[in-house]
This record gives C-alpha cells, structure tokens and sequence, in this order.
C-alpha cells in the first residue's frame, strides 16, 4: 500500500522509519513546510520530502497524519474527501464534533479511519485479555519529566492513551468523572488526577504528570481474586493474589499473610508502532473496522475533555 507520512515531527520521524522497512507499505513521501524537519527523513530513508498534502494525493492509498492535533481535522478531511485511508495519530482532532464529521465522511466515502492509541499495541496490553476475568477498578499511573516540545493539555498529551485503555478494559460508557489539576509549567493542565465511574460499576483513577523526576507506564487492574499490575514500559504483566492469612500466635493474636505471584509469557511480536501500522494495513485490506476504530478515538477524545473541564479551577 503506497502511504504518506504527513507531519515531520517526533511522532511523524517514528512512522517515516517504522514505514520505510515495513514489508507491507512503499512509503512515498513525507511532507512538512518545514524542510528542516523533512530534509534529515529524506536523506536518511530515501523518500521524497513536500510541502503540501495535495501534492502527494493523487500517489498514495493512504496518509498517516502525524501533525500538531489542531491540523488533524484539515488534513484528515482532505484526505477523506480524496478518497485516501487514514491513521490519524491521537488525539483524533481537537474537539468531538471534529471528530464525529470525520467519521461521518470516512463511513459515505467507504474509506478506513484508524487512530494512533498505540498502547493497545504493547505486547503486555495484547496480553491482557488472557488474564483479566471480571475487573472492577483500574489504577494508571502516566509520569514524564518536563519537555518544552508539549503543548496539549497533560490529557491530551499522557492521559489519553490510560482513557482508551479504561475504556477499553471496561466495555461500558463512562456514568462519572471528576478530576483535579495543576498548572506549574504551562498554561495547561501539567498534573492531572481523574476519577471515572463506568455504568457497569467499574471505577478508574488516572493519573498523568509531566512534571515528574522519571518515566513510569504503569497499569494496575484490581479483580475479585487478584491484582494485574502491567510495567508498560517493560512490557511485563504481574499478576498478585493472598495465598494465605493466619491470625494467630503464642503471645496473643497476631498477622501473617503469604501471597502468590505470576509472571506470565509476554510474547513480544515486535514494536508496537508497527503492530500498529500492520493492523490499518490489514483493516484496510481486509474491508473492515480497524482494532482501534474512529469511534474508539472520539470517545477517548470525548472523557478527555470532560475531565480538562472537571479539572478546570
């Protein structure tokens, strides 16, 4: 499938090099007016570097769009109308309205609109539905250091990708939500602790930071009978449960309790940014709705702002 990568940024540089030795995609172009970012994926991945979307439209199949998120709409809705397949990294636009034209488009011009959640690509989140059997409350902890690159939202940013794996894991719409921020270093929430209710009873506490001293990625699902705690970072599932408990002692009542720990295989089958970009291909191949659908990614969107509003002093 000949694609483009639209957006030469951080994000946009990982799909030019996960595109450039996919198996399954010829990479054709990678566009940005800004032909100091475009000029290094040139030189380095051989494709050619453009300005503008319309002049690669009428060579591509597909576009990855890999912009500043205010861009999406535009782009996306050019390359809808162009009949061109779409993997749209998150969020899917700025606003749900945005989002729900594009899905509208996309569903009258029978075109594939995926969003970039690649978390749902981790090999331990792959991993999950194996283990979990009735969950009923979901902790994520998402935490950076600083970088003067960001400028959405902490939600927008960090939080996004623990709302779509909640929703994910919880399979129901969300009943509540109620947050707490902090603006330290910008304008925007830089701290962000968020309390979901979901109408089937499940709860979820999210928090995300980029004010922190060191990178966590971590998820923890408490259940009936156990604990899974998920390392996204090293891609590693634990899974915790109290074997034994005694309440009893020489001098008097006392406390003892044994646990049980296991680590299950994770199979790693390969980056996930290129699980990803297998999955759009194969959804568009195959005439079918993609893993993470338009729709997963406006309802990310949608509890996103309604915790930036929640969150709001």
């Amino acid at each position: 499938m000949r694609l483009a990568v639209i957006g030469a940024g951080v994000m946009g540089a990982n799909h030019v090099r996960t595109a450039s030795v996919s198996p399954m995609v010829e990479l054709v172009a990678v566009v940005d007016p800004d032909r100091s970012r475009t000029s290094p994926l040139t030189e380095r991945y051989g494709v050619r570097g453009c300005s503008t979307v319309q002049e690669v439209l009428d060579e591509v199949e597909a576009l990855v769009i890999a912009t500043p998120t205010r861009l999406h709409h535009s782009i996306a809705r050019l390359g809808v109308l162009a009949g061109k397949h779409l993997l749209i990294e998150k969020p899917i636009t700025v606003t749900a309205t945005e989002a729900a034209e594009l899905i509208e488009l996309a569903d009258l011009h029978q075109v594939t609109l995926m969003v970039g959640h690649v978390e749902r690509f981790n090999p331990a989140v792959r991993e999950l539905p194996n283990v979990l059997n009735h969950p009923v409350h979901i902790e994520a902890f998402r935490i950076g250091p600083f970088s003067n690159r960001l400028t959405d939202d902490v939600v927008l940013d960090l939080m996004i990708h623990d709302i779509d794996l909640a929703l994910s894991i919880a399979s129901s719409p969300v009943a509540s939500i109620s947050a707490v921020g902090q603006r330290r270093r910008t304008e925007t929430n830089d701290l962000v602790t968020a309390l979901l209710r979901f109408e089937n009873g499940m709860t979820a506490s999210l928090t995300s930071s980029r004010i922190g001293q060191q990178k966590i990625r971590l998820l923890r699902v408490t259940q009936l009978d156990n604990v899974v705690t998920v390392d996204l970072l090293r891609q590693q599932i634990e899974i915790n449960r109290v074997d034994h408990i005694e309440y009893s002692g020489d001098n008097g009542r006392s406390y003892r309790q044994t646990g049980l720990i296991e680590i299950p295989f994770v199979e790693n089958r390969g980056e996930p940014l290129t699980l990803e970009l297998e999955e759009f291909v194969c959804a568009v191949r195959d005439r079918r709705a993609p893993e993470v659908s338009a729709r997963d990614g406006r309802n990310a969107l949608a509890v996103a702002l309604a915790i930036i509003e929640a969150s709001s002093p």
